[in-house]
């Protein structure tokens, strides 16, 4: 990821995004932990599954979101997010690696 694409992906997005820091270091943990799953609780517009999708067949990337105008920008930015309403949801029908809230 360079600061060219994270620039892109900003002014696409509002630059309602996580900062360049904290996307080079999750991607860091990635490669380090390779989780099988992982759940973003409020998950936006999708910035942090995004930037690590190259890695995407490796782990299934699981979120929630309420918000109407998030969830139409997150099946642009990343697709392959499986998606949920509530925490709730997500307790009963899956099981993660490594969380962000």
């Amino acid at each position: 990821m360079d600061i060219k694409e994270y620039t892109e992906f900003s002014a696409k997005n509002d630059g309602f995004i996580a900062s360049l820091f904290f996307l080079r270091e999750f991607e860091n943990l990635v490669r380090k932990r390779r989780p099988k799953r992982i759940l973003e609780v409020g998950i936006g517009m999708g910035t942090i599954p995004y930037f690590v999708r190259h890695f995407k067949d490796t782990f299934e990337y699981v979120g929630t979101e309420i918000v109407d105008a998030c969830i139409e920008r997150l099946k642009i930015n990343a697709p392959f997010v499986k998606l949920f309403k509530t925490i709730k949801e997500v307790q009963e029908r899956e099981r993660v690696g490594v969380g962000l809230i």
